[in-house]
Formats: structure tokens, sequence, C-alpha cells
């Protein structure tokens, strides 16, 4: 199955870039991370983590100024072999991040699976965002 989600951000491409690509530095904009341990750095590092008390598990396998991929190894969806990416482009008033996902779920639960990739990613999004452009300390 496969999910897209575009996202605006009224910050610079450069910072919001900074912030996405920054693969270890995830806890310093996200206020829900805890338990947070890097194995590695560049492309293969793994990220390990708690959020709202559920396990996670991510590998680096790409990056660049303004994109990254990675491979989500565990987390809270009943998903496997999943593999994420984030774009940011130039866009009026700010920056357009997208966020493109494949993975294996069970037919019957694709339709759901989907809809919980893509809000738990907004929810992220909205983190970053509330960040960028209001100058909120999350952390």
């Amino acid at each position: 199955m496969e999910v897209e989600l575009e996202f605006g951000v009224g910050a610079p491409p450069h910072d919001v870039a900074a912030l996405l690509m920054d693969f270890e530095g995830l806890p310093r904009w996200h206020p829900g991370i805890e338990g947070w341990a890097l194995e590695g750095s560049g492309a293969g590092a793994v990220r390990t983590y708690r959020l709202g008390g559920n396990p996670h598990r991510e590998r680096l396998d790409e990056r660049d100024d303004r994109a990254i991929r990675y491979t989500i190894l565990e987390g809270p969806l009943p998903l496997s072999e999943f593999h994420a990416s984030y774009e940011v482009r130039d866009a009026e008033g700010g920056s357009r991040i997208t966020w493109r996902a494949a993975f294996v779920v069970m037919p019957q639960l694709e339709p759901a699976m989907g809809q919980a990739a893509k809000l738990l990613q907004i929810s992220t999004l909205e983190l970053l965002k509330a960040h960028l452009e209001c100058g909120v300390a999350l952390v």
C-alpha cells in the first residue's frame, strides 16, 4: 500500500529541511519523545524511542539537503516493510512538505492503516509547524 501527504509550513525551506533532515535531532523539537537512543551515524543509523508509550525503531536509509528516506523497523501499527520519505520544496509563503510511505498490511486493514499512518504524520508535522512558525519551545 502507498500513501502520500502534502503539508504546508510558513517557514523557509532551509529551516524546515534543517529539522526534518536531522535524523538525530527528533527529540529537539518533538515533545513526546521518550527513551531516546541512537546507534551509528549517517546512512544505516538506527534511532529507538518511545512515543505515547509505544516503541519505535527507524533506520536512516538516505538523506540530502531537501529529502530523507527511512525504514520503520518497529512501530505501533500492524505494518511491515514500511519505507517512508520526506521531501521539502519551496512554496508560496514558505515550504511544502511531501511525505510518502509504502508498506505491507493485511488487505482488510488497508483503508484504516492508510488513514492511521497519515494521521500520525499530520500530528508530527503540526508539531514541526508550531516550532517553526511560532517559535514554540517544545522541549
